[in-house]
């Protein structure tokens, strides 16, 4: 190497440096000038999506661990009031008004997010998410046992997570061994998650969810025996001496894992069969709807399910058993009952859900099919045909 060659060396790797250098700077002004970034430093959070858009606002965290949608929740205390405007727009929601349990089921995201609210719409109990969307996949990382306030079910892609506050030994022993007035236990826990009434033993049940407890009785309550046999028989009043039920914090504990568990599996059967029931739906005329039938197996479990495409399904509670549906144009179901004597046909508007009584025949019917706008066709228990001619609807609005 020449001395010329060797000056020029150092100064070749003095430029290289300095180009390095600035482009290391170009990169680092960039990313400074970036929002996220530039929010960050700032101390401040982005703003919050706009309604419908597509995307949820992300609320204050109670922990970095906890995927969406559960962090809001736990972020919000469980509370509907604090979270209701940090998850997506809600699309349906159902609520047993017969002698099921009560709670508040609100479906959001294609019906892939469902809230299960108390009856008075105060607290949230529970959510349950379908993982295979993108939008809470992060629930699938979660595994099956409990968490600090909250208990996880899964049944892949179906997640379900309840909110979990146990009673303490003090607080669990105070309530043994007596009767309680429904004012009482709700000072003691809050109001009931839910109520539902058994047919036969004829008891109503008050749910406390997150605790795990369950009360039986009326018109006071005790707490319920694992056994059905142990149940009240007959009325029960405030502050009787009973023997039933669970005695031990640890009779509690399996109280509480009953309860909770049993809310959960109950959850991924109903979705299951709402999904089944659609996929064999019969679909409206112009292809916007799929209507199918969810059969209970006793009258006030009679659920008519409307699928909509991109939307949770609607659901309309006949109120006794449905024998069939039709479509009678591309907006209104047709379904037959007998609550009474005979058979009525009535019709239901949507997506309103408006219901209003097309007519009532004297026979028992097998089956029917709309023939026009005016007139169903039926066939009766006894093989006979005969026609139904009603009134048509009025004028959307009128």
């Amino acid at each position: 190497m020449t001395k010329g060659e060797r000056g020029r060396a150092p100064a070749e790797r003095l430029a290289t440096r300095v180009l390095v250098l600035a482009v290391a700077a170009g990169i680092l002004l960039a990313l400074l000038a970036w929002p996220p970034v530039r929010q960050r430093l700032a101390g401040a959070r982005p703003a919050p999506a706009a309604p419908g858009s597509g995307a949820e606002a992300q609320p204050p965290r109670r922990g970095a661990s906890l995927p969406y949608p559960l962090d809001v929740l736990a972020g919000g205390g469980w509370s509907w009031s604090k979270v209701k405007g940090l998850l997506p727009p809600v699309e349906a929601s159902y609520q047993d008004r017969t002698e099921g349990e009560d709670f508040v089921e609100l479906a959001a995201s294609g019906g892939a997010l469902r809230l299960y609210l108390s009856e008075d719409r105060s607290r949230v109990l529970a959510l349950l998410a379908d993982t295979s969307d993108p939008r809470y996949a992060g629930l699938a990382r979660l595994g099956a046992g409990r968490g600090p306030g909250y208990a996880v079910w899964k049944a892949d892609p179906l997640v379900v997570v309840v909110a979990d506050r146990p009673l303490s030994r003090q607080a669990f022993a105070a309530l043994v061994g007596r009767t309680w007035s429904p004012a009482e236990l709700e000072a003691r826990l809050g109001a009931p998650s839910f109520r539902s009434y058994v047919h036969g033993l004829g008891a109503t049940l008050l749910t406390f969810l997150p605790q795990g407890l369950r009360f039986a009785g009326g018109p006071a309550f005790e707490l319920e025996s694992a056994s059905e046999q142990g149940w009240p028989n007959g009325p029960l009043r405030p502050g009787q001496s009973v023997t039933v039920g669970p005695r031990t914090y640890a009779d509690y504990l399996a109280m509480r894992g009953r309860v909770q568990s049993q809310f959960a599996r109950d959850r991924f059967q109903e979705v299951e069969q709402v999904r089944a029931a659609l996929a064999r739906g019969l679909p409206s005329p112009g292809g916007r709807y799929r209507a199918a039938l969810l059969n209970g197996g006793v009258y006030w479990e009679q659920w008519i399910l409307v699928g909509r495409p991109g939307q949770a399904e609607l659901r309309l509670q006949a109120g006794y058993f449905v024998g069939g549906l039709a479509w009678l144009d591309d907006r209104t179901l047709v379904y037959d009952t007998g609550p009474g004597a005979g058979t009525d046909f009535v019709a239901v508007e949507l997506p309103a859900l408006k219901s209003r009584p097309l007519g009532q025949v004297k026979e028992m019917v097998r089956s029917f099919y709309v023939l026009d706008g005016r007139r169903i066709r039926y066939q009766t228990t006894d093989g006979l045909w005969r026609t139904l001619t009603f009134e048509p609807a009025g004028p959307p609005g009128g």
